[in-house]
């Protein structure tokens, strides 16, 4: 009889024993499943014959083999091998198109295709020749994800000649369709694509509009500096040529009446910080002098623009006595440190000091040339110095036999064909004239009578002079103009209060209008009144006006700015400043 064929004959081995084979399903293998595809024995099982003493008479009966008909087997749709949907290599879900698509290697295994071409540059990549090579083919083969059963497997069909000569190759790579995949939606990522797509050209739009705007503003910038420039240089224009109708029309009324109170600053609650201020029509700002209690010593930059923003500078160790600006704005300060120093207002430092022989109480710029400066001492001697020469002065000044030395509170230099320093201490008034070779000293007559100086100012667009006298009782105000050594009186303004503090006194002019039949210039002479605590305001018809400050006034001071007539008057906490 015809032996029945086993499609898979057995495995022999090395003590020449039969076994039994068994090919895996790689896929159940990963799920770590035993279950056997097919299995084959060596030996059916025995035929029962339960007659075989019957059967005793006949010739001896051979085992015959019976081929049992294989009957058709159904296989159960196996719903894990339908629902394995993943990559063993990279574990992602794989489709039937695209980069990713099911494919299956010689071995029946299931990959990704991207997964597997990715194992296969990889194994490509490994450097190994010879019997290094050889060793390492099933390693080599096990780094690309093909499972031990699939070598088994090879091992047995090509009579283990199949792993030395063979390689992976990109032909091994079949592709296939799966029974059943699982569809993942990829409309929220690809609408989530389009949207970013399209907020990066939005957000590139918003770019190269933003770049258009920076120019613009640019463009806005420049025209608009360009025509501050214009303006200002029109105004500057205007203001040369129509100044003096402006000044008429406006002030029809009196000066005096016509001012108005604008802002008051505070500098401290109750100490005395301030003593002199000055204005700078260059930065339109007043500059006053500050120490306070814990021994600061500088000025204060007080903008007429800015809300009185206040900015302090430092400059010296004591207590200063005298401000003055240049057309410039520089600063020039002296003080009782025994120096003084010019100060830079824009850069806030200063820019050059000089030692003087004893305390400054005053000082000036020279009308003509900037850069000279003269300091008024203590000693009652003035000295005179270049910024062009920082080593020494250039002429140090006195005569104690006609000015009785006494220390000088107040020094202007008047320009003109003389080129003298007016002067006045705590006895007389005197000037120095500097036309000659050498300077010389003259003592200026007044009709003071038991009075004593203790302010005199100049007012340069009437070459006039004002000059404050006090007694033991009373103040008189002398206005009036210099005449070689004598001091021409216009008027007189007279004040029954005393005056104890050497607080200064100021006076200035404007052009009247022309409908008015008097001068054509208007005087306004400016005191402090100790007693009322008040400011005392006086025009050339003698007109009084009496604006309550509170506080004795120690300095006042006036400028124009833009056709306004500012007046500021400093207490020694306070700042009142008034406009017409």
């Amino acid at each position: 009889m015809d032996e029945s064929v086993n499609p898979h004959p057995p495995l022999i081995t090395e003590n020449g024993t039969t076994s039994t084979s068994t090919i895996v399903d790689s896929s159940r293998e990963l799920n770590a499943s035993s279950e056997p595809l097919i299995q084959a024995t060596t030996d059916p099982p025995p035929i029962s014959r339960p007659d075989r003493e019957l059967d005793a008479d006949f010739q001896s009966t051979s085992n015959l083999k019976v081929k049992r008909k294989r009957e058709p087997s159904v296989e159960e749709p196996d719903s894990q091998d339908d629902l394995l949907c993943q990559c063993p290599i990279c574990f992602e879900k794989w489709s039937n198109t695209g980069s990713h698509r099911l494919i299956s290697m010689k071995c029946g295994h299931l990959f990704g295709q991207s997964a597997q071409s990715f194992n296969l540059k990889l194994y490509r990549k490994m450097d190994c020749t010879g019997e290094k090579r050889h060793q390492s083919k099933v390693s080599s083969v096990q780094v690309c994800f093909v499972p031990s059963s699939a070598l088994m497997f090879a091992d047995r069909i090509s009579n283990r000649s199949y792993l030395p000569s063979a390689t992976i190759s990109k032909r091994d790579i079949r592709p296939i369709w799966a029974k059943q995949i699982v569809s993942v939606d990829s409309c929220k990522l690809e609408q989530m694509q389009n949207d970013f797509d399209a907020l990066r050209q939005k957000y590139q739009e918003q770019e190269i509009e933003l770049s258009k705007l920076h120019l613009a503003y640019q463009m806005c910038r420049t025209e608009l500096t360009r025509k501050d420039a214009e303006i200002k240089k029109v105004q500057l224009l205007l203001d040369s040529n129509t100044a003096a109708v402006d000044f008429g029309v406006r002030t029809s009324v009196s000066l005096i009446h016509g001012l108005e109170f604008d802002k008051k600053l505070k500098f401290h609650e109750t100490a005395n910080i301030c003593r002199v201020m000055a204005f700078n029509p260059g930065y339109n700002m007043i500059v006053a002098s500050k120490s306070t209690p814990t021994g600061v010593h500088g000025v204060q930059k007080i903008s007429l623009v800015d809300n009185l923003n206040l900015e302090t500078v430092v400059n010296h160790s004591r207590a200063i006595r005298d401000i003055q600006c240049s057309p410039s704005g520089l600063c020039l300060t002296t003080a009782l440190d025994s120096t003084a120093k010019i100060t830079s207002l824009k850069d806030n430092c200063v820019v050059q000091s000089y030692n003087l022989t004893a305390p400054g109480w005053c000082c000036s710029w020279d009308e003509v040339d900037e850069n000279r400066l003269y300091c008024g001492l203590m000693d009652d001697s003035i000295m005179v110095f270049d910024v062009r020469n920082t080593r020494e002065h250039m002429y140090h000044l006195k005569n104690h036999e006609l000015t009785k030395k006494k220390p000088i509170h107040s020094i202007v230099h008047m320009a003109g064909p003389k080129n003298s320093i007016l002067c006045a201490n705590l006895d007389c008034l005197y000037q120095w004239d500097l036309s000659g070779d050498a300077p010389v000293c003259s003592v200026i007559e007044v009709d003071s009578q038991g009075y004593h100086p203790y302010s005199v100012s100049y007012d340069k667009a009437s070459a006039t002079i004002l000059a404050s006298f006090r007694s033991q009782t009373s103040t008189k105000h002398i206005h009036g103009s210099l005449a070689e050594n004598i001091l021409e009186v216009q008027n007189v303004f007279h004040n029954p209060q005393k005056q104890t503090a050497l607080a200064r006194t100021w006076h200035f002019s404007k052009p009247r209008t022309a409908q008015s039949n008097e001068s054509d210039t208007e005087y306004v002479i400016c005191a402090g009144d100790e007693a009322e605590k008040s400011l005392c305001l006086w025009d050339d018809a003698s007109t009084r006006r009496s604006i309550d400050i509170g506080s004795n006034v120690m300095d006042v001071k006036t400028t124009v700015v833009n056709n306004e007539v500012y007046l500021a008057t400093l207490t020694g906490n306070e700042m009142h400043l008034y406009r017409s």
